[in-house]
Formats: structure tokens, sequence, C-alpha cells
């Protein structure tokens, strides 16, 4: 049902007595279920079958929900793009998602974008990013890693809170109250504010690996098997956590199908002909209810908006 822990690795000024919680994915082969029967989680980008045009080998519809690895995280260097077309083969679009080895710093030719980069955590001097190759090997030698069980809330010390949020505001404005929820934040801020959590573990904006591996934990140690198409549950932005009829909550996670869309280091080839939009974002958001726990989206990652928050990711250092 979901594996919790809660924070009590205090470092001064971050995570003091705060009950933030997070979630543990399973990676591997022969993950053993309460019932005693097995599966095989395997980290890695996906996309979701809409049950109608992704197809088998044989050319049969596959179930709506069936997972199909499009990059095998092993394979990471490789920066595997994923088409919009892939997700949702309807679409007139052409656009594509990955996840950068690299850092990238924006476009200082192209105006707003001077400042757009997806920013990912800690840049090494040859320009790589460590986050990726340390959370993929962590993922390998550990048999998973843990997830933010909450969209994240605000601390006044600049880093992210996992757990329900104590207020909301539909305004524009970036919050400043401990517990609130965090949207109106810039991805390039929320990068910042995953980072460096505690002492013991890593921590990091959470990637398009660890989010679709989480997607395919739920569907497969839960009831609901197409939880990759859910559509959002509640029609007004809300706390975290909510308990009434519309929340969210799979596994012991919330919110990765509604309440607000949410900022991740995926990289996006969208350009609106003025300037790129080389952020992603994933799941379902209130305010739009054919958007879906696998959808993928574009934005600018220095721009805000009332409608993304995002949450973060530990792992055990090696």
């Amino acid at each position: 049902e979901g594996i919790v822990i809660e924070d009590n690795d205090i470092k001064t000024g971050i995570g003091n007595n705060r009950g933030n919680q997070y979630v543990w994915i399973p990676v591997g082969i022969g993950i053993r279920k309460s019932d005693n029967t097995t599966q095989d989680i395997t980290l890695g980008r996906y996309v979701f079958a809409d049950g109608t045009n992704h197809k088998d080998i044989n050319g049969n519809a596959l179930t709506i929900g069936t997972p199909i690895l499009k990059q095998n995280a092993n394979s990471y260097t490789a920066e595997t793009i994923i088409n919009i077309k892939e997700i949702n083969p309807t679409t007139s679009a052409d656009y594509s998602f990955k996840e950068l080895t690299t850092y990238r710093a924006g476009v200082a030719s192209q105006g707003l974008d001077a400042e757009n980069g997806t920013f990912r955590g800690k840049q090494l001097s040859d320009g790589s990013y460590e986050g990726i190759k340390s959370f993929i090997d962590s993922v390998n030698a550990n048999g998973g890693y843990y997830i933010a069980r909450y969209e994240a809330s605000y601390g006044t010390d600049g880093k992210a809170n996992s757990k329900v949020s104590n207020s909301y505001t539909d305004s524009w404005t970036e919050p400043t109250t401990e517990g609130q929820l965090w949207n109106n934040v810039k991805q390039i801020n929320a990068a910042v504010a995953c980072e460096d959590l505690y002492t013991t573990v890593n921590s990091d904006l959470i990637n398009s690996y660890a989010w679709d591996t989480a997607i395919v934990y739920i569907q497969k140690f839960s009831d609901d098997a197409d939880y990759s198409r859910q559509t959002t549950l509640n029609q007004s932005l809300g706390n975290t956590g909510r308990t009434d009829s519309t929340k969210d909550e799979v596994c012991k996670i919330n919110d990765m199908a509604s309440n607000t869309f949410e900022y991740t280091t995926e990289y996006s080839t969208y350009t609106n002909g003025y300037n790129t939009m080389p952020c992603t974002l994933r799941g379902g958001c209130y305010n739009y209810s054919r958007e879906y726990t696998n959808y993928r989206s574009y934005d600018y990652s220095n721009t805000t908006s009332r409608m993304a928050t995002f949450r973060s990711t530990l792992y055990m250092y090696l």
C-alpha cells in the first residue's frame, strides 16, 4: 500500500521537526506483494497506452494504462526523446521531451529565453549534471527511491516541505507562509528548493524516470491499473492530502493526477516561434479536466503559475 517514512534527520534550519513524508518506490525483479505474488518494476521513462491507438507487435490495441518502456534508465546517456505523438497519437503537434544529462543554460539571444534554461540541480565543472547519474546508480544499488508524498508546501527557509499543506491561494502571488501550498514558483527555483534537504540522503527535483516509474509502481501495486490516464479529481485548487471525496491518494502518494501540474527536470523542445519553452510539467490539474497523470506539457522555467507546483525525490548516497 506504500511504505511511508517521516523525517527525523535534522540539518540546522532545515526540516526541523516538520514531519515531512516520503513514499518508497521499489525497483527491481520479483518485488513481492502482500498476496505473495511478485512484480517486476524497471526504472525508466514510459508512455502509457490510451486503450485505442497504442498497439502490440501483432497490431492489437493495448489495454488502457499499459506501460510502454521508451528508455531504460541504464541507457540514460542516450538522451532518448519521447515525441508528443507517442504519448497522444491523435495530436497534430510535433515536439519532444528528453531527460538531459548535461546542464542547459538558456539562449541569451532569445529575449525571455535568456534566463529560461532547464536548471537541474548541481552542475559539475565539466558541464554534466550529477543528479541523473547519481540517482540512477543509487536506485540500481538500493532497489528503489523515495518521492515526496505530497506536492510541495512552502518552507520559510527556502526548502520544500512534503506534508499536508495548511493553506493555499488562487492568486498569482508566491507563498510566504510556512506550510502553504507552494504554487506560483519558477521551475528554476523549485529545483533549488529540492536540493540539500537532508545530510544523510540526496535530494532533487523529481525527474522523468522517477515520475514514470512511480506510475508503474502504483498501477502494479494497487487496484487502479489505468492510473496513468486518471484525469483530475478536483475542480478547484485545494490543499494537498485532501480528505473529501475528491482526494487523490494511491499507494499513499497524493495528487499526481490532480490539484496542480508539477515541474520536473525533463526538457521540452517546444517553441512558439519567439521563445523555446524547455521546462516540462507533469500530471493532472484542477483547471484542466482533460489532463492526466502521465500528461506532459511545456512551460517556461523562469515564469510562475498558480496551476504549477513540484515535489522532490530522495535517494541514498553510495
